[in-house]
């Protein structure tokens, strides 16, 4: 909880900075009076930072790497592991720019863990089933209410995948699903650094070998050619008034379909921490350092497992390390990791300027340059208020 209202709340991470500013309340045990409660410390987002790693070192040391049949039956499904909490530290290391610290902890989750990339992307988001769980994902959340029914759970992620929360067997065939109201697709720019599109910035949306042989494209992501006004028209390839009354996009769109995936969308097992991502996080952090034989090694195996068998014409190869740079990294990182909610917290562990995606360049303030300046969720005044009252 911390390290998330860290990032929400505070000015990010600065290496080469102090961190001393107090936005948030330093509660590490249960308030016993009024003025406890009422007059808390506010922590420099430097001590926030040493508490969540402190946490995790210890949970490190408290958790199994895996179930035993001597432990309770509750923890054989969904619990948080070793590799769980470790997979965490590593973002938090790399969130504040601590590299080797960050590889420690990957090295070993990937190297020592009993994860693998799954056989194909889908994998990874189509479980409701207890037991049957990808081999790729570290701990996935099961946000689903088995008594209040399938109507609860994770509904947040309408806005960014393709289906609507109710969809029944991935949103397909007879359960068609098109969530009914705007949401987001992958940004133009975003598209452009995948390859899946001829020349979308000029406006040629052809479909290109580089999508047509990709399981993450196929699988996990989805074409729409666009909004038309034609009734008729068939509504798994196009935006029609019966699913979508208001959008007037009319361009070809790619959608994120991760989520609501499994046979009750709503059950859906979401993962939140898997291999495939630790190993691009392993990557950068490799290549950065000079080691380009590893970074490429990770970087191959998520390609291989993206791509389909070579066939004619497929545009798949190995990379070579003459072929590996940083924007070949990134490319991989936005195909395989868009859209489950970790892009800006990449850019900003590795001081990389945040783009203004598609709105226009040449406008002021579309480009946050590091150290970020006046990026965080503001507390609330009325909270400040108190604070200041109470001090």
């Amino acid at each position: 909880l911390y390290f998330l209202n860290v990032r929400r709340h505070c000015p990010p991470y600065n290496p080469e900075g102090e961190n001393n500013d107090r936005n948030l309340p330093y509660r590490i045990t249960f308030p016993g009076t009024l003025d406890e409660a009422s007059k808390p410390e506010f922590a420099t987002t430097e001590k926030i930072y040493r508490l969540v790693i402190d946490d995790l070192k210890s949970a490190k040391t408290l958790l199994p790497e895996a179930y035993k049949s001597t432990m309770h039956a509750s923890y054989r499904y969904g619990r948080a592991n070793r590799y769980a909490a470790s997979s965490l530290l590593s973002k938090v290391f790399f969130q504040m720019g601590k590299f080797d610290s960050a590889l420690i902890e990957l090295n070993y989750v990937i190297d020592q863990g009993p994860y693998e990339l799954a056989d194909n992307p889908i994998d990874n988001w189509n479980k409701d089933i207890l037991g049957d769980e990808s081999p790729e994902v570290i701990w996935y959340v099961d946000w689903s209410d088995p008594v209040r029914g399938t109507g609860y759970g994770p509904k947040k992620y309408t806005l960014i995948t393709k289906n609507h929360y109710p969809a029944l067997n991935g949103g397909r065939g007879d359960n068609w699903s098109l969530c009914p109201w705007n949401q987001f697709t992958l940004s133009e720019s975003a598209i452009a650094k995948t390859g899946w599109m001829q020349d979308v910035i000029n406006g040629d949306y052809t479909e290109t070998d580089a999508a047509r042989f990709d399981k993450r494209y196929k699988q996990v992501f989805y074409r729409m050619e666009g909004a038309t006004d034609d009734p008729k028209a068939d509504k798994t390839k196009y935006i029609t008034s019966e699913h979508n009354p208001v959008t007037n996009v009319y361009r070809p769109v790619i959608y994120c379909d991760k989520y609501f995936r499994s046979s009750v969308g709503m059950n859906q097992h979401v993962p939140m921490f898997r291999i495939a991502d630790l190993l691009l996080n392993r990557a950068i952090i490799l290549y950065r350092a000079g080691n380009i034989e590893g970074a490429l090694q990770d970087i191959n195996a998520i390609r291989e497992r993206a791509w389909d068998e070579p066939a004619a014409g497929a545009p798949y190869t190995s990379l070579t390390v003459e072929e590996l740079t940083e924007e070949v990294i990134d490319a991989e990182w936005i195909k395989e990791m868009a859209c489950e909610g970790h892009r800006i917290h990449y850019l900003f562990a590795l001081r990389e300027d945040v783009g203004p995606g598609d709105r226009r360049e040449d406008r002021p303030n579309q480009i946050l340059e590091p150290p970020y300046e006046g990026y965080s969720w503001r507390i609330p005044q009325t909270e400040i208020d108190f604070r200041e009252a109470n001090q």
